[in-house]
C-alpha cells in the first residue's frame, strides 16, 4: 500500500490495556493464532492494548480503515474501541464475522451482531470482488436489521458443511450521512 510510516505493536488488541495475557499459538498453521487456543496448543505471554488507546497514541488526522481477523475475538477487540467509533465518523472497519470462532472465544454471535446493528451500520462485504467495485454507499444501501439477524446467522453457518460458515461486513458510524 506505499505505506512507508507504519509500526508493528506486538500485543493483543482487546477491551483493556493489561500486560500479562495468554496468547494460543496452533501448531499446525500460523494464520489461525487466538486468545483461547484449543487444548494442547503452546501459550506465550503477550500486552493487550485497546483500539482507543492505539488511536491517541498513534492517530493524527484523516480517515480510519481497520481490519478485525481475531478468530472469535472480535467483540473484545470492538469493545476496546467504543470510545472512538463513538465519537468519530471518519472510520470504516471490515471485520470477519464466524459464529463458530466467536463461541470459541466465548462470545455469542447472535448477542455480538445485536450489538453491531444497535450501534453502527452494519452490511455484508461481498464474498468476491466485482470487476467494477461496488461503491460503499452501495454496499450499506442494504444494511443487515436487528429483526434479520437470526436467520442471518442460520444461513452464514450453513455455508459451511462443517457449520463453520462466515463472513465479512463491513461496519460504520450511523453519524455518516448517506
Amino acid at each position: 500500500n506505499n505505506q512507508n510510516n507504519y509500526q508493528i505493536l506486538p500485543a493483543i488488541c482487546g477491551d483493556k490495556c493489561s500486560e500479562d495475557n495468554l496468547f494460543s499459538l496452533n501448531p499446525f498453521s500460523s494464520l489461525d493464532n487466538r486468545v483461547v487456543g484449543k487444548k494442547g496448543w503452546k501459550s506465550i505471554t503477550v500486552p493487550q492494548i485497546t483500539i482507543d488507546k492505539i488511536i491517541n497514541e498513534y492517530f493524527e488526522t484523516g480517515n480510519v480503515f481497520i481490519k478485525v481477523d481475531t478468530q472469535g475475538f472480535e467483540y473484545k477487540v470492538i469493545s476496546g474501541g467504543k470510545e472512538f467509533f463513538s465519537n468519530h465518523d471518519n472510520w470504516l472497519m471490515k471485520m470477519e464475522f464466524g459464529p463458530k470462532w466467536l463461541l470459541s472465544q466465548g462470545t455469542d454471535p447472535l448477542d455480538l451482531l445485536n450489538y453491531l446493528i444497535s450501534n453502527y451500520s452494519v452490511t455484508e462485504f461481498p464474498s468476491c470482488s466485482r470487476y467494477k467495485e461496488a461503491e460503499i454507499e452501495m454496499l450499506f444501501s442494504n444494511e443487515i436489521k436487528l429483526e434479520e439477524a437470526a436467520d442471518f446467522i442460520s444461513y452464514l453457518v450453513l455455508l459451511d458443511k462443517n457449520d463453520c460458515g462466515w463472513c465479512d461486513l463491513f461496519i460504520r458510524s450511523k453519524m455518516v450521512k448517506n
